[in-house]
């Protein structure tokens, strides 16, 4: 789908997450395509950025 290269395009410089709605859960597929993972709330995204941070830390 055009939308979402477009969309792909503008994001994965930056990220490869987007937090999506029903319309991002039902095109997930299209986004898995262009390697944006499509989280399925902001929960989601509070558990991913917890994992990342502790990941950094016993880096650090």
């Amino acid at each position: 789908m055009e939308l979402v290269r477009v969309l792909a395009d503008e994001v994965s410089p930056v990220s490869s997450l987007a937090v999506g709605g029903y319309g991002a859960l039902a095109m997930r597929d299209f986004f898995l395509k262009y390697n944006i993972t499509v989280l399925e709330d902001f929960a989601d995204l509070d558990h991913r950025l917890d994992r990342l941070m502790r990941q950094s830390l016993s880096r650090g």
